[in-house]
C-alpha cells in the first residue's frame, strides 16, 4: 500500500470514499434527518471538500483510491467563503435545502471562532480524512495522517484539526495531536479542537 498525491482525475471516487467513511456523522445527521437524502448530500459535500483540497492544498490517497486526506496550508481559518464559492459550494442551499444550509453556516462560524482562538500564524489544517469501511484495518488511515504530519514537519509548522467523534480524537492523539479545547455544539454534540506541534525531522 502506497500513499500518493491525488489528482483531479481521482476526485470522482475520493468524494464517495470520504462519504462512506462517515455514514452517521453527527454534523450531517443534524443537518439532514432523512438517511437516503443525507447520504446523497454527504457524497456531494465530500466531493466539494476534495475539490477544495486539490485547488488550495494537498489531497493524499492510497494506490487503491479507497481513502482521502485533505490538508491545507494556511495562516488563517483555512476555509474561506470566496474559496468555497469557487469550488462549487454555492450550490449547497439548493441541494441540501436552506434549513440545512443555515445549520451548516452556524456550525462553520462556531468552528472558525475556535480555530482562530488557537491558531494565529501559519499552520496546516487537517480538513478531512477517511477510509472506505471495507478497507479499514489495513493501516491506510495512519499512513494518510502521517503523510500530512510529515508535510507540516518539513515546513516546521503545527497542524490543527477538529473532530466530533471521540474515537477520532483518541486516534489523533497517537500521532502527537493534543486537545486544546473541548466544547459542545447544540444539536451536534461535543467537538474537540486539536493541535500537533511540529517535530524535528531525523
Amino acid at each position: 500500500m502506497n500513499i500518493v498525491r491525488a489528482t483531479e482525475a481521482d476526485r470522482k471516487v475520493l468524494g464517495p470514499a470520504l462519504a462512506n467513511a462517515f455514514p452517521d456523522h453527527p454534523l450531517y445527521r443534524w443537518m439532514i434527518a432523512e438517511p437516503r437524502r443525507r447520504q446523497k448530500m454527504v457524497s456531494w459535500i465530500e466531493d466539494r471538500v476534495v475539490a477544495y483540497g486539490l485547488r488550495y492544498g494537498v489531497v493524499f490517497t492510497d494506490d487503491r483510491k479507497v481513502s482521502a486526506s485533505v490538508i491545507l496550508p494556511t495562516d488563517g481559518p483555512g476555509v474561506t467563503v470566496s474559496r468555497m464559492l469557487r469550488t462549487g459550494l454555492w450550490q449547497a442551499p439548493f441541494r441540501a435545502g436552506w434549513g440545512a444550509f443555515r445549520k451548516f453556516l452556524r456550525f462553520s462560524s462556531q468552528m472558525e471562532a475556535i480555530h482562530r482562538r488557537h491558531m494565529t500564524g501559519p499552520h496546516y489544517l487537517q480538513l478531512s480524512i477517511g477510509v472506505d469501511p471495507p478497507a479499514h484495518g489495513l493501516g491506510i488511515g495512519s499512513a494518510l495522517l502521517t503523510a500530512g504530519t510529515d508535510l507540516a514537519d518539513e515546513a516546521g509548522l503545527a497542524c490543527y484539526t477538529e473532530t466530533l467523534l471521540e474515537r477520532s480524537m483518541e486516534w489523533h492523539t497517537r500521532f502527537g495531536y493534543a486537545v486544546v479545547e473541548e466544547t459542545n455544539v447544540p444539536g451536534v454534540g461535543p467537538i474537540w479542537a486539536m493541535v500537533r506541534e511540529p517535530r524535528a525531522r531525523t
